[in-house]
């Protein structure tokens, strides 16, 4: 699929090509898309369609890709009354973490970190969103 369909699946109304979209750049690590993929995921404006741009930035993994992870759950673990894709980016950073060896959701998951603020069931919940996006990296490996 070429960068020209990708770019037209992320543009259509209807989180269905997103989400195809978002799995497509994922499978194929298009770090292209990278930066299009934040500025879909922060204004959460389409249901299901974050889960697949979470995982496209899990496994294009790098410290740019966690940035738009951290900036979503900035906004979103602030919103108890928002139930969007918070544990989708939660686990998406978390994979990141694990493969790059960093930190950056550290500040999220300590103790008084803003994800136990939110998530009643914080550290079994974020460990099983990490297992899950982790499972569906290495099933694009």
């Amino acid at each position: 699929m070429s960068d020209g369909e990708l770019t037209g699946l992320l543009a259509q109304p209807d989180w269905r090509p997103r989400l195809t979209a978002a799995w497509m750049i994922a499978a194929d690590r298009r770090e292209t898309f990278r930066d299009r993929l934040g500025e879909l995921l922060l204004p959460s404006q389409m249901c299901f369609a974050g889960q697949g741009y979470c995982l496209a930035l899990a496994r294009l993994g790098t410290p740019a890709d966690a940035q738009h992870l951290s900036l979503y759950l900035e906004r979103y673990l602030r919103r108890r009354d928002l139930y969007y894709d918070q544990h989708w980016a939660i686990g998406a950073l978390l994979h990141i973490d694990k493969v790059a060896g960093s930190h950056l959701a550290d500040p999220f998951i300590a103790p008084a970190g803003l994800w136990g603020q939110w998530c009643t069931d914080g550290d079994a919940a974020a460990s099983r969103a990490h297992l899950r996006v982790a499972a569906l990296c290495d099933l694009l490996t």
